[in-house]
């Protein structure tokens, strides 16, 4: 757990800067591609309080590449021991879309891709361990330390790519802050990119 003094270490800091782009894969039915969804979902970096406070946050995550999109939202855990091809449906595809978004301006996020858990005291299973109630507690450490960061830039477990979960405070209410969305197309807009994933992952598509 996060100690009671938490606030005094000094966060480093990832490089984010204006111009980078970054791949979101969500829910068609959805119409904002910066959208955060339901205040109950319970993810990596989700708020662990319980009952809900009238701050909670809400977090969206991000992946540098569609692979790692597709590995986080699809696969994950789903194929560990099992030998035969794991099973997902064309309609399951058909539901999502992919957005690619811009990073429009510098903004402070919080450095566990680089390797410093340590100097800043944090724990390896925070970004590298399948159960979220670890990371959750100590990403309210992290929404409420005196730095005020926007997010954080994390290593996928699946793929080692850059990952980064990005704190609803990063959004204005009615429209992207700190982000921007370069375009919205079908996940089965990528054919290439799909067949290469289904056959990494050794899925069969029925």
């Amino acid at each position: 757990m996060p100690p009671s003094d938490f606030d005094r270490v000094e966060l480093s800091l990832y490089p984010m800067t204006g111009g980078w782009r970054w791949f979101r894969l969500y829910k068609a039915r959805h119409p904002n591609p910066l959208g955060f969804g339901s205040k109950e979902a319970r993810s990596r970096f989700s708020d662990p309080r319980n009952p809900p406070p009238e701050d909670q946050f809400r977090v969206i995550y991000l992946a540098e590449n569609l692979k790692t999109c597709f590995s986080e939202v699809f696969v994950r855990d789903r194929k560990d021991r099992r030998i035969e091809p794991l099973p997902i449906s064309r309609q399951e595809l058909a539901e999502y879309s992919v957005a690619e978004i811009k990073v429009v301006s510098q903004m402070p996020v919080l450095d566990l891709f680089h390797a410093q858990h340590a100097r800043m005291s944090i724990p390896t299973d925070v970004t590298g361990w399948s159960d979220h109630a670890l990371s959750q507690q100590w990403s309210l450490a992290f929404w409420r330390h005196p730095q005020h960061i926007q997010g954080i830039v994390y290593r996928s477990r699946f793929t080692g790519a850059r990952n980064i979960a990005l704190y609803d405070r990063s959004v204005y209410p009615e429209g992207p802050r700190n982000l921007g969305v370069l375009r919205v197309r079908p996940l089965l807009s990528y054919p290439s990119e799909l067949r290469r994933l289904i056959d990494e992952n050794d899925i069969v598509v029925g």
